[in-house]
């Protein structure tokens, strides 16, 4: 999907008009309509705003999603496949987010101390390339994606 194409779907999954964008960064609605058919390009100032408005970083307005996914490693890849299908444990991150460094040393001292440590990440080439778990024997879990589900 093109500039254009990425704004449009961005004001439309916020539910704002034309008039909307146009009152909250300045511009112009004609203008704003002509940055999402691709008849003109905005500066980088107006790129900025417009990400500011949509809460997305400046990057996802230059490139599709999946290019951004090729960037990532595969345990990456993974963790956010699992924050998105698990809400709580994506809540748990945000609260984790939020707490100071002494706090976050605290909470993994405690969690060593009652949880089993996790497996280790197996190398790059050291991957099944079948799919069908590691080399460890832990098999896909609930999602299929490999990741230990409790």
């Amino acid at each position: 999907m093109d500039l254009g194409g990425r704004l449009r779907e961005l004001r439309r999954k916020h539910n704002y008009s034309l008039y909307d964008v146009e009152r909250r960064i300045g511009l112009h609605f004609s203008t704003i309509a002509k940055y999402e058919r691709n008849e003109r390009q905005p500066g980088i100032d107006v790129l900025k705003d417009l990400a500011a408005l949509y809460n997305v970083p400046l990057g996802a307005l230059l490139t599709d999603v999946d290019d951004l996914a090729e960037l990532l490693t595969e345990r990456q890849r993974r963790l956010l496949t699992l924050l998105d299908r698990r809400p709580p444990v994506a809540q748990a991150v945000e609260r984790l987010a939020r707490m100071s460094d002494g706090e976050v040393t605290a909470l993994v001292g405690f969690l060593d101390a009652v949880l089993p440590p996790p497996p280790e990440e197996p190398q790059e080439d050291e991957r099944p390339r079948d799919g069908s778990g590691d080399e460890k024997g832990r098999a896909p879990g609930p999602q299929g994606d490999g990741i230990q589900y409790r």
